[in-house]
């Protein structure tokens, strides 16, 4: 029961030590230079590492585009680093090829550690490239990052930490410039083109032009004044028709009652010759006819003809 025991208290015991390895090993390592140099100056790129623990020693592949970049004395252009705020001496520095340079950083004492943030090392460029060109600037996979943990006797063991590498891209130019394109830059562009070619560009909605339509002007007609002509109203002269004179009828004697007789009936009956009416003349007023006068007229024919009627009556 006993070694059951111990045997689960070592079991524990090696996954907390996994899991507080597991978390001191989190650290993210990246170039830090600017994007865009001229060419014929010098900058400084730095290692940066983000918040480690137990920090002991590093070994750092960096490599860069010769063509663009060079790094002109490694003893003089590789400098230290800090972390902390404790220096991080370089222990080797030297060349591996013109575009590689092998970087190793170490505690001086040999059992000592740092924890903290900051960077591993500065190194310092020359733009040796034309404008256009550009370079990275990486940390090779090789690299390794090494912290000390506490072995079973108390001593200090060193143990690789792994590590996340990032580099950087440096362009040379000014900011705001357009960098010669690589062929996979212009490669990508053509594809863009022919894509916008093939698709059907859409034809632009004409905008109606508002026609304007003249507001006319309204005519004055003037408008004419009547001035008022009296003219005076003739009376149409009327010319009276002569009444033929009237001829007196014997007096009738009185036939007494006892011996009355019947007047003997004429034979005849005297035929009464017709005078000739003359027409009356129309008058032809110049002017408009005054009211009333077409009824003086109706009454003289009136009384006429009564006259003429009258006098037939009288006749024998």
């Amino acid at each position: 029961m006993k070694r059951l025991y111990n045997v689960c208290i070592a079991i524990l015991t090696t996954a907390l030590l996994m899991l507080s390895v597991a978390q001191v090993s989190a650290v993210t390592v990246t170039v830090n230079a600017p994007d865009y140099v001229q060419k014929g100056e010098t900058f400084e790129a730095t290692v940066d590492i983000d918040y480690i623990e137990n920090f002991n020693a590093a070994t750092l592949y960096i490599s860069f585009d010769p063509n663009v970049l060079r790094v002109r004395s490694v003893e003089e252009c590789v400098k230290d680093g800090e972390i902390g705020g404790t220096k991080i001496p370089v222990d080797t520095c030297d060349f591996i090829d013109s575009g590689e340079i092998l970087v190793m950083l170490m505690l001086e004492e040999v059992e000592t550690t740092v924890s903290g943030s900051g960077y591993l090392t500065k190194i310092e460029f020359e733009v040796v490239g034309e404008e256009g060109a550009e370079s990275e600037i990486n940390i090779g996979e090789n690299s390794e990052i090494v912290t000390l943990v506490e072995g079973e006797e108390g001593t200090m063991i060193p143990e690789a930490v792994t590590a996340t590498f990032s580099g950087a891209t440096v362009r040379v130019g000014v900011p705001g410039s357009s960098p010669t394109p690589t062929e996979e830059e212009e490669e990508e562009e053509e594809e863009e083109v022919e894509e916008e070619e093939e698709q059907p560009t859409p034809s632009p909605t004409p905008t109606p032009t508002p026609t304007l339509t003249p507001t006319p002007t309204p005519t004055t007609t003037a408008t004419p004044t009547m001035t008022p002509t009296h003219t005076p109203l003739s009376s149409p002269s009327l010319t009276p028709t002569p009444i033929p004179p009237t001829t007196p009828s014997p007096p009738v004697t009185a036939t007494p009652k006892i011996a009355q007789q019947r007047a003997p009936s004429p034979t005849g009956t005297p035929t009464v010759a017709k005078e000739t009416q003359t027409p009356l003349p129309t008058p032809t007023p110049q002017q408009p006819t005054p009211p009333g006068f077409d009824a003086v007229i109706a009454i003289t024919v009136l009384v006429v003809s009564a006259a003429l009627l009258l006098r037939r009556k009288m006749e024998p």
